[in-house]
């Protein structure tokens, strides 16, 4: 449940929401403002895309070892931890430079794009803590209560889209009017 990684455009671009050229453009940019380890990249991505964008290992290390085999980034040492921060290269500043619209924040399009995900993101969230909380702890007679106020929920939202306007004058599912 929710609007991470199987939210509501599920199986479009893997594990989060960008396009195979976007962890490549992601790293770059990132990298234009500091160097960073593999995993530093993963969570900047995730922050900037306000958590709608999660590209795993599996996108990230493919990319790196590709950005730097071309000579745009560069490993730069293990640190006093023994973790690997790349670093863009000059040649990788210029690619920036030369390609503005295959490289811009990727991040951007996504939260552009889901802008309706992040505004209903604090209610679903509410919303699952306490489905969670009955989950665990609630009587069987509750949790089928709460079952069933879920699917009058599922079911009055799918009325709301279904609906040709807005509907301003009508009736929220708890009986109060939206005016």
């Amino acid at each position: 449940m929710g609007f991470g990684p199987r939210g509501p455009h599920h199986g479009h671009h893997g594990r989060g929401k960008g396009r195979r050229g976007d962890v490549r453009a992601a790293v770059l940019n990132l990298l234009n403002e500091q160097s960073m380890t593999g995993y530093q990249l993963m969570g900047a991505i995730e922050e900037k895309s306000q958590g709608l964008w999660k590209p795993g290992p599996g996108s990230i290390y493919p990319a790196l070892q590709l950005l730097a085999d071309e000579g745009l980034i560069t490993l730069t040492g293990a640190d006093e931890a023994g973790k690997k921060p790349y670093a863009i290269t000059d040649e990788g500043k210029k690619y920036l430079a030369e390609h503005p619209e295959q490289t811009k924040a990727p991040w951007d399009r996504v939260t552009r794009d889901l802008q309706g995900v992040l505004s209903l993101r604090p209610e679903l969230e509410q919303l699952a803590a306490a489905v969670r909380q009955a989950a665990t702890v609630a009587a069987e007679a509750q949790q089928a209560k709460v079952k069933d106020v879920l699917t009058r929920a599922r079911k009055e939202v799918y009325r709301i889209l279904a609906s040709d306007e807005d509907d301003a004058g009508t009736n929220t599912p708890d009986g109060d009017s939206n005016n």
